[in-house]
């Protein structure tokens, strides 16, 4: 009996581990917004789990204001890995050349407090491949 809970207390401690990892790992490469706020303006683009069909995908993205300071405004950039075109970016202003994509506030999502995020952005297009990561993410106040 003490053998199995030995064993099961140590499941439990390597599930809470993988969790954290997890956690981290999504953090640092998803840009998830971290537990920390920096000093001033600073925001980060929060990526969310997508829905990918054959030939297109849809991506639901948030931008959340990690500083101490309200943003007046945000601009985020990524990189596409794959043939990725977009359609649309809900809520934004937004362009793509070749795999780089800029998309800024529209005029009633800019202003965030501390804390704060956007409604829901949804980022739909078209791709031959399967979906990769976004590379290269940036969020800069404005």
């Amino acid at each position: 009996m003490t053998e199995q809970r030995a064993r099961s207390g140590t499941r439990r401690r390597l599930t809470v581990w993988s969790a954290a990892a997890f956690t981290a790992l999504a953090t640092a490469v998803a840009g998830f917004p971290g537990q920390s706020h920096a000093d001033g303006p600073s925001c980060s683009l929060a990526v969310e789990k997508g829905v990918e069909w054959r030939g297109g995908f849809n991506i639901p993205l948030r931008v959340v204001n990690t500083g101490t300071v309200p943003l007046n405004g945000w601009r985020v950039t990524w990189t596409f890995t794959g043939d990725q075109k977009l359609h649309a970016i809900t809520s934004s202003r937004w362009s793509q050349t070749g795999r780089q994509v800029t998309a800024g506030n529209a005029f009633w999502n800019g202003n965030l407090a501390p804390g704060a995020q956007t409604g829901q952005l949804s980022a739909n297009g078209s791709s031959s491949v399967p979906f990769g990561p976004l590379l290269d993410l940036t969020c800069t106040p404005l």
